[in-house]
């Protein structure tokens, strides 16, 4: 509004829609490059892991784009139908035809802000004195916040996602009394069959054990200790392609092994052999040395 101001006092000549354009000439390129700038910043943080500030993010990008989009959209031709409306002797609120010696109030003509910086914030700062404060001034903001920035750290506590109670209790708790116990993490597989990715299973298995991140020996996961079972029952390494379908299903619904007690919850059977395959949602429950951000 103020660049339109300035050219409506300047550039009496032009039209309406000629005004607007001379001010979008102005303030236009200012208020692109601020709009790509927070939608670019807004859209590198919705890369995080973390599914709060990722949403914010994304929301607030596409907030940010969609204001953008509406400016050009809407309001510019809004002000030129308001400067239509100036034209035409009209008032803002109803549209109404002013009388024909209709005069401004006098009081509304000051623009205060004009007036501060015209007579005394602009004489001021032109003043040698002034300008060797303002630049040192600059200079020592500049290093304080490089200090600042040096002893920043980078922490996270899954606690701050609790809201208070009985969760947020328990998990304090827990890393008081259990610090060297780590952090405990779930993995839910989806709709998988058990006997033909049984391969595939192990796989993952080694790759979670290979992870910096994973406490030794902390893997639960009944796929593993299953195998683990036939290893020691038959006396010998065995290879998993070598364990067959009908067998794997014998042991685990008429010869349960003793790991299948405590591993119940995960392994769901959708029917018995020899017709029924195990494909529903598993679980593997590694402990992490570390909070670090997974996907």
């Amino acid at each position: 509004m103020d660049f339109l101001e300035n050219v409506v006092s300047k550039e009496r000549t032009l039209n309406p829609e000629e005004r607007v354009g001379e001010a979008l000439r102005q303030a236009g390129v200012s208020i692109t490059i601020t709009s790509i700038t927070d939608v670019f910043a807004f859209a590198i943080g919705a890369t995080t892991r973390v599914p709060v500030l990722r949403s914010f993010c994304i929301y607030t990008t596409a907030g940010i784009f969609i204001v953008y989009v509406l400016t050009l959209i809407f309001m510019v031709p809004i002000l030129s139908l308001d400067e239509r409306r100036r034209d035409s002797g009209r008032e803002g609120c109803l549209c109404l035809r002013l009388p024909a010696d209709y005069k401004k109030n006098r009081c509304s003509q000051k623009l205060l802000l004009e007036v501060i910086f015209r007579r005394i914030f602009g004489p001021l700062l032109v003043k040698t004195p002034v300008k060797v404060v303002v630049v040192l001034l600059t200079m020592g903001l500049l290093g304080l916040n490089c200090w600042g920035l040096s002893g920043l750290k980078n922490d996270f506590d899954r606690t701050w996602f609790f809201n208070p109670g009985y969760q947020r209790d328990f998990v304090s708790a827990v890393q008081d009394l259990f610090p060297e116990s780590g952090y405990r993490a779930d993995f839910y597989l989806g709709n998988t069959d058990y006997f033909r990715e049984k391969e595939a299973l192990e796989e993952l298995f080694n790759r979670l054990s290979a992870l910096p991140g994973i406490k030794n020996g902390s893997i639960e996961f009944w796929h593993h200790s299953f195998l683990e079972y036939l290893k020691e029952k038959k006396g010998k390494p065995i290879r998993i392609m070598n364990v067959s379908t009908k067998a794997m299903q014998l042991t685990l619904t008429r010869r349960p092994p003793p790991m299948w007690i405590c591993k119940q919850a995960d392994i769901l059977l959708n029917s018995v052999p020899p017709v029924g395959a195990m494909n529903h949602p598993g679980k593997i429950s590694p402990g992490l040395q570390y909070m670090c951000a997974n996907g």
